[in-house]
């Protein structure tokens, strides 16, 4: 009870801050398959969540949960090339707004060095909404839903609302972030002339 507590204590935040969650009715995915991010391969997700992290898919589109610890573990991974990390919710307006622009990044700079990623603060019991909305953008990058019942991840950040872009540059450290917290900022004046001009740097 503590974890979902502390889940929608952070939850509730975003959302006095002006974003309104949906309405619960996700469905669970009960299909088994290989989890792509445990270190045991053999692994398979039962759609508990036990031992081993929750993947959902649908037509190439996946939604996988992951811990603030894998999180960070993916990002690190793509060191050596440009990484551009959307922090959405399919509650919140604003971020389904500019999520598009994350995907047209994808395609017209994928080939330059860039890797895409989008990080779901959706609940699991949302997941079902989170998925289908990537799955409407045609979101075929890496996609997570993250679990930080602590908070910890989040606050790290240094955000009090979403949507968030965080940019990495090809060293793999954090260049910059991109909030609403001291005005409004959109992909195309902001983290696409960024993303250039990192692509271009070597």
């Amino acid at each position: 009870m503590s974890k979902t507590l502390t889940h929608c204590g952070w939850l509730l935040a975003l959302v006095l801050a002006g974003c309104a969650p949906a309405s619960k009715d996700a469905k669970e995915d009960d299909k088994e398959e290989p989890c792509p991010l445990c270190a045991d391969k053999s692994a398979k997700v039962d759609g508990t969540g036990d031992g081993c992290c929750e993947v959902e898919e649908t037509k190439g589109v996946t939604l996988k949960a992951v811990t603030a610890e894998q999180l960070s573990g993916a990002i690190a991974s793509h060191k050596g090339k440009v990484v551009v990390v959307d922090l959405w919710a399919s509650f919140c307006g604003p971020c389904k707004k500019e999520f598009p622009h994350l995907v047209e990044l994808h395609r017209a700079y994928g080939p330059d060095g860039l890797v895409c990623l989008s990080v779901s603060l959706d609940g699991e019991e949302d997941a079902g909404k989170a998925l289908e909305f990537l799955k409407k953008q045609q979101s075929t990058f890496d996609n997570y839903r993250l679990n930080d019942e602590s908070g910890d991840w989040l606050r790290g950040v240094g955000s009090k609302t979403i949507p968030v872009v965080l940019v990495y540059g090809r060293d793999g450290k954090q260049t910059a972030t991109f909030t609403n917290d001291r005005g409004a900022f959109t992909y195309e004046n902001d983290v696409v002339p960024l993303v250039r001009k990192l692509l271009r740097a070597r």
